[in-house]
């Protein structure tokens, strides 16, 4: 179960093409597409540059109007049905 003391990086052979605001993703190992809206864009975008989920979280809290309880639900969501697509790789604990 992914937190916000989690750690994730990006799974190999994932590639994004950016379309606007949102994104497309394609795993190369599966051959599958998957279509992100604007916030799962910017998530995926953030994960490219940092492991932490806690970082994601704090940089989202300034971009976005939003409470952060919700916030940390959203993100957690998202970050878990990753994980389920085997999208990202998760490691919990504190980040090194």
């Amino acid at each position: 179960m992914i937190t916000v003391q989690s750690t994730i990086a990006l799974a190999p052979g994932l590639t994004a093409a950016h379309l606007g605001d949102e994104a497309v993703l394609l795993d190369t190992n599966s051959g599958r597409y998957y279509g992100l809206n604007e916030l799962g864009a910017r998530i995926f975008d953030l994960a490219k540059s940092t492991s932490s989920v806690q970082e994601i979280k704090e940089v989202l809290l300034q971009e976005y109007k939003v409470e952060e309880d919700r916030l940390e639900v959203d993100l957690l969501a998202f970050l878990n049905e990753l994980e389920g697509r085997k999208l990202i790789h998760v490691t919990n604990g504190n980040p090194a």
